[in-house]
């Protein structure tokens, strides 16, 4: 799917919701929703900074791949909505919070899926 954000991505978001953050307070877009992209990667990276406190060098790894270069340029493809007047690109913030949220829900509802796969061949085992 074209609009599908990497796992990594959805990941932060969902950590970041997990430990009470607000991605789009802390992303704190303007009333039109609309964000220099470099503002954005910033702010992304620091949100990445504060989930990452006390968490186990391996969670700090995936962390590192949410905010990489690849996964900032795929967020630019994705939620791009133009540029401003000095030709900075834009991010649609509205548009990046809802598909974070989808893409939660998603990973969610495949991982309760490989779940109940995981249990019915338990109990046919048995």
């Amino acid at each position: 799917m074209s609009d599908q954000l990497g796992i990594e991505v959805i990941l932060l978001a969902a950590a970041s919701a997990g430990k009470g953050i607000d991605i789009a307070t802390w992303l704190a877009a303007p009333e039109d929703g609309k964000l220099n992209i470099s503002e954005f990667k910033d702010r992304w990276e620091t949100l990445a900074l504060a989930v990452s406190l006390n968490e186990e060098w391996e969670v700090k790894r995936e962390l590192q791949y949410a905010t990489s270069k690849e996964s900032i340029a795929l967020i630019q493809k994705i939620c791009y909505i133009g540029n401003d007047y000095g030709g900075n690109a834009l991010i649609d913030v509205n548009k990046f919070i809802a598909l974070c949220e989808t893409g939660i829900e998603n990973y969610l509802y495949e991982l309760s899926e490989g779940n109940r796969v995981y249990l019915i061949i338990i109990l046919q085992v048995t």
